[in-house]
C-alpha cells in the first residue's frame, strides 16, 4: 500500500513538473513573439535610415550642383567685372 501511495504522490509530482514545463515553454514562445515584434520593427527603422541616408545623399548631391554653379557664375561675374579695367588697361 505505500509502494502505490508512493508511486501515486510520484505521479503527481511528475504532472506538476509537466505542467509547470507547459507554463514555461509558453513563455518562451511567448518571449520568441515579442522577439521577432522586436526585429521587425528593427527593420522598419531600418528602412527609414535608408531612406534618410538617400535623402541626405541627393541633398549633398544638389548642394554640390549649387556649389559648381555658384563657381560658374564667379568666374562669369569676375570676367565681366574686370574685362573694362582689363580693356583699358590694354589700350594704354
Amino acid at each position: 500500500m505505500k509502494l502505490k501511495d508512493s508511486l501515486m504522490e510520484f505521479r503527481g509530482s511528475l504532472m506538476e513538473f509537466r505542467g509547470s514545463l507547459m507554463e514555461f515553454r509558453g513563455s518562451l514562445m511567448e518571449f520568441r513573439g515579442s522577439l521577432m515584434e522586436f526585429r521587425g520593427s528593427l527593420m522598419e527603422f531600418r528602412d527609414s535610415l535608408m531612406e534618410f541616408k538617400g535623402s541626405l545623399m541627393k541633398l549633398k548631391d544638389s548642394l554640390m550642383e549649387f556649389r559648381g554653379s555658384l563657381s560658374r557664375e564667379t568666374k562669369k561675374f569676375t570676367v565681366i567685372a574686370i574685362a573694362p579695367f582689363a580693356e583699358h588697361i590694354v589700350e594704354k
